[in-house]
């Protein structure tokens, strides 16, 4: 959420530190970069290994054993 926040503080950060709009865009532009490259890697990460969730069901019908074969 924080990624949203920056235009509500982009005034005060301006005036703060007096930096120039140029600089602000590459700041925003930097912190969309990092976002979009960790969208992907998650992405390819969840479809090499797995979703998280979809690891932990597997992992309890492995311990569960023969008793997750019969239905229970």
């Amino acid at each position: 959420m924080a990624r949203y926040a920056y235009g509500l503080t982009l005034p005060d950060i301006r005036e703060d530190l007096r930096l120039s709009a140029l600089v602000l865009g590459l700041v925003a532009s930097a912190t969309f970069a990092g976002y979009l490259a960790g969208l992907l890697l998650a992405g390819r990460l969840a479809a090499r290994r797995g979703s998280p969730l979809a690891a932990g069901r597997a992992r309890r019908r492995q311990r569960a054993g023969p008793a997750a074969l019969r239905g229970r």
